[in-house]
């Protein structure tokens, strides 16, 4: 069997065990009859665990289930799954414990790295400075990083706990028809612009792509834009100022071009007359 099984004293010493237990445990199965459960339990799972066993002695419990770390005979640490169901005779007196533990280390192990490599995601995913937001299969939102709280107003929990979020961006029904059909149906990596609400009112101006993962659900990477939009709004303004003004400057310099012709033709002509008159 994959399964350990033992079978232990009302005080916890070990009677019997089958071959498993004792290969999981690095004992022989004559050793592990000459100690007791405290032995092969890591401190703070054991104080867990006392609590539970005397839940079964003073009647509360049937049997129990934990995680818990085992300490082999060479001192490695490895985790199993523990059950334990304590056995009464007809008066109900407390006659042994019987146990079953199997070997989880590997899923425990592949669980923390989970665990971790998600941890990572997090900080990361909280801490761009780019919003990012993620949709399950049906078009509901499902993450909401710090980014975008920042920029919308909107917490994740208000977003996440909205029945249609998407109204909150979107207040026109057309808009919000589109938005959702570029979530969902149309995901394209290219970078748009949109112009969604804050929950303040104010509209700002985003550029967004949506990109579709393998398990169907999409992710949304985008900026915002406003400010740069704004700027570059009053650098065309001021470049439109600067080729009036240059066109306002050739007008009057052609004019005054005109001008002085004008008036050196009429002091030559005035020159002229006079020359003549003197000639007279």
């Amino acid at each position: 069997t994959a399964i350990g099984l033992s079978r232990a004293s009302p005080d916890g010493e070990f009677n019997q065990v089958n071959q498993k237990f004792a290969d999981l445990t690095g004992y022989t199965t004559e050793e592990l009859c000459c100690i007791s459960l405290e032995d092969i339990s890591f401190a703070e799972d054991f104080n867990t665990e006392v609590q539970l066993v005397q839940q079964l002695l003073d009647g509360t419990k049937d049997s129990y289930n934990m995680r818990k770390r085992l300490i082999k005979k060479d001192g490695n640490i490895i985790w199993i799954h523990q059950t334990a169901t304590l056995i009464r005779d007809e008066k109900s007196n407390p006659l042994y414990f019987l146990g079953a533990i199997a070997d989880i280390d590997a899923r425990k192990k592949t669980e923390e790295a989970l665990e971790q490599s998600n941890e990572r995601f997090r900080m990361v995913f909280d801490n761009a400075p780019v919003l990012i937001e993620t949709f399950n299969i049906d078009g509901r939102w499902t993450m909401w990083n710090k980014e975008c709280e920042k920029v919308f107003g909107w917490s994740e929990e208000e977003i996440l706990s909205h029945k249609n979020p998407i109204e909150l961006f979107y207040p026109d029904p057309k808009d919000q028809k589109q938005a959702f059909e570029t979530i969902m149906s149309t995901p394209d990596n290219v970078f748009k612009e949109w112009y969604p609400q804050r929950k303040d009112g104010k509209v700002v101006t985003c550029s967004c792509s949506n990109y579709k993962l393998n398990d169907g659900n999409i992710i949304s990477l985008g900026y915002d834009i406003t400010e740069r939009k704004l700027t570059e709004k009053k650098i065309q303004e001021y470049q439109q100022r600067l080729k009036s003004l240059a066109a306002q400057l050739t007008l009057v310099e052609e004019q005054e071009r005109r001008r002085i012709a004008a008036d050196l033709h009429d002091n030559v002509g005035q020159t002229l007359a006079l020359t003549r008159l003197q000639l007279a």
